[in-house]
Protein backbone atom coordinates (compact mmCIF):
# COMPACT_ATOMS: atom_id res chain seq x y z
CA UNK A 1 0.00 0.00 0.00
CA UNK A 2 2.77 2.68 0.75
CA UNK A 3 4.40 1.78 -2.60
CA UNK A 4 1.48 2.58 -4.10
CA UNK A 5 0.74 5.96 -2.25
CA UNK A 6 4.51 7.36 -2.81
CA UNK A 7 3.63 6.72 -6.41
CA UNK A 8 0.65 9.51 -5.80
CA UNK A 9 0.62 13.33 -7.33
CA UNK A 10 -2.37 14.37 -5.79
CA UNK A 11 -3.79 12.73 -2.62
CA UNK A 12 -7.20 14.14 -1.65
CA UNK A 13 -9.42 12.71 1.16
CA UNK A 14 -12.60 14.58 1.72
CA UNK A 15 -15.88 13.85 3.77
CA UNK A 16 -14.91 9.98 5.38
CA UNK A 17 -16.64 10.30 8.92
CA UNK A 18 -15.01 7.25 10.44
CA UNK A 19 -11.09 7.76 8.87
CA UNK A 20 -8.50 8.33 11.87
CA UNK A 21 -5.05 7.60 10.58
CA UNK A 22 -4.00 7.86 6.66
CA UNK A 23 -1.20 4.92 7.37
CA UNK A 24 -0.97 2.79 10.12
CA UNK A 25 1.27 -0.10 11.24
CA UNK A 26 -0.53 -3.37 11.55
CA UNK A 27 0.12 -5.74 14.58
CA UNK A 28 2.53 -8.64 13.20
CA UNK A 29 0.99 -11.86 12.75
CA UNK A 30 -2.38 -10.86 11.55
CA UNK A 31 -2.11 -10.91 7.52
CA UNK A 32 -3.50 -8.34 5.14
CA UNK A 33 -6.86 -10.45 4.23
CA UNK A 34 -7.44 -11.20 7.82
CA UNK A 35 -7.30 -6.90 8.42
CA UNK A 36 -9.25 -6.63 5.31
CA UNK A 37 -12.47 -9.16 7.52
CA UNK A 38 -11.96 -7.64 10.01
CA UNK A 39 -12.65 -3.24 9.50
CA UNK A 40 -15.51 -3.22 7.04
CA UNK A 41 -15.10 -1.04 3.95
CA UNK A 42 -18.06 1.78 5.33
CA UNK A 43 -16.41 1.59 8.72
CA UNK A 44 -12.88 2.59 6.88
CA UNK A 45 -10.34 3.62 9.75
CA UNK A 46 -7.06 3.98 8.25
CA UNK A 47 -4.91 2.98 5.34
CA UNK A 48 -3.32 -0.29 6.84
CA UNK A 49 0.29 -1.02 6.01
CA UNK A 50 2.12 -4.22 6.92
CA UNK A 51 5.64 -3.56 9.17
CA UNK A 52 7.86 -4.66 6.52
CA UNK A 53 6.26 -1.94 4.18
CA UNK A 54 6.90 0.98 6.64
CA UNK A 55 10.80 1.70 6.53
CA UNK A 56 12.36 4.10 8.73
CA UNK A 57 11.67 6.61 5.60
CA UNK A 58 8.79 6.83 3.27
CA UNK A 59 9.54 9.21 0.59
CA UNK A 60 6.38 10.44 -1.58
CA UNK A 61 8.52 11.76 -4.25
CA UNK A 62 5.43 12.76 -6.95
CA UNK A 63 3.30 14.35 -4.66
CA UNK A 64 2.28 17.99 -5.18
CA UNK A 65 -1.11 18.66 -3.88
CA UNK A 66 -2.39 17.11 -0.32
CA UNK A 67 -6.09 17.61 0.68
CA UNK A 68 -7.46 16.29 3.75
CA UNK A 69 -11.16 18.18 4.58
CA UNK A 70 -13.99 17.06 6.49
CA UNK A 71 -12.60 14.06 8.68
CA UNK A 72 -13.56 15.12 12.29
CA UNK A 73 -11.59 11.94 13.42
CA UNK A 74 -8.64 12.03 11.83
CA UNK A 75 -5.83 12.33 14.12
CA UNK A 76 -2.51 12.08 12.29
CA UNK A 77 -1.40 11.40 9.32
CA UNK A 78 0.62 8.45 10.73
CA UNK A 79 1.24 7.06 14.03
CA UNK A 80 4.19 4.79 13.17
CA UNK A 81 7.51 6.59 13.88
CA UNK A 82 8.64 6.86 10.28
CA UNK A 83 10.65 10.23 8.81
CA UNK A 84 8.62 11.46 5.56
CA UNK A 85 9.85 13.52 3.00
CA UNK A 86 7.47 14.95 0.65
CA UNK A 87 10.29 16.59 -1.89
CA UNK A 88 7.61 18.37 -4.50
CA UNK A 89 4.77 19.26 -2.00
CA UNK A 90 3.88 22.70 -2.67
CA UNK A 91 0.16 22.27 -1.21
CA UNK A 92 -1.43 21.31 1.88
CA UNK A 93 -4.86 21.90 2.55
CA UNK A 94 -6.47 20.90 6.31
CA UNK A 95 -9.78 21.52 6.72
CA UNK A 96 -12.74 20.28 9.02
CA UNK A 97 -9.88 17.91 10.66
CA UNK A 98 -10.64 18.97 14.43
CA UNK A 99 -9.58 15.85 15.94
CA UNK A 100 -5.92 16.13 14.18
CA UNK A 101 -2.85 16.51 16.78
CA UNK A 102 0.16 16.00 14.92
CA UNK A 103 0.83 15.12 10.76
CA UNK A 104 3.29 12.08 12.14
CA UNK A 105 5.38 11.37 15.45
CA UNK A 106 8.85 11.85 13.45
CA UNK A 107 10.62 14.08 11.18
CA UNK A 108 9.16 15.86 7.85
CA UNK A 109 10.79 17.29 5.58
CA UNK A 110 9.24 19.35 2.84
CA UNK A 111 11.01 21.83 1.63
CA UNK A 112 8.74 23.68 -1.39
CA UNK A 113 5.64 23.92 1.30
CA UNK A 114 5.14 27.59 2.81
CA UNK A 115 1.89 27.60 3.72
CA UNK A 116 -0.74 25.20 5.00
CA UNK A 117 -4.41 26.40 4.62
CA UNK A 118 -6.30 24.90 7.76
CA UNK A 119 -9.57 26.77 7.00
CA UNK A 120 -12.11 27.54 4.68
CA UNK A 121 -11.79 31.22 5.76
CA UNK A 122 -7.79 31.39 4.72
CA UNK A 123 -6.54 32.39 1.18
CA UNK A 124 -3.35 32.76 2.37
CA UNK A 125 -2.87 30.17 4.92
CA UNK A 126 -0.17 29.63 7.30
CA UNK A 127 3.20 28.63 8.31
CA UNK A 128 5.53 27.88 11.34
CA UNK A 129 8.38 26.09 10.87
CA UNK A 130 7.44 22.77 9.93
CA UNK A 131 3.58 20.88 9.80
CA UNK A 132 3.33 19.38 13.16
CA UNK A 133 4.27 22.88 14.62
CA UNK A 134 1.64 24.61 12.41
CA UNK A 135 -1.03 22.16 13.34
CA UNK A 136 0.11 22.51 16.93
CA UNK A 137 -0.29 27.15 16.59
CA UNK A 138 -3.97 26.91 14.87
CA UNK A 139 -4.98 24.35 17.87
CA UNK A 140 -3.71 26.27 20.33
CA UNK A 141 -5.26 29.30 18.56
CA UNK A 142 -8.59 27.95 18.21
CA UNK A 143 -8.96 26.87 21.75
CA UNK A 144 -8.08 30.48 22.65
CA UNK A 145 -10.40 31.94 19.97
CA UNK A 146 -12.76 29.11 21.64
CA UNK A 147 -12.41 29.87 25.41
CA UNK A 148 -12.71 34.04 24.81
CA UNK A 149 -16.53 33.00 23.23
Amino acid sequence: MVERLQRLDKLQIWNCDSLEEILESQEPGISQSQAQKATPLPLLETITCLEDDVKDEIVFSKLKDLQLCGLPRLSSFCSVKCKFEFPFLEEVILMDCPSMQTFSMDEIRMPKLQKVKLTGDEDEGFWDDNLNSTIQLHLMRKSQGDSEN
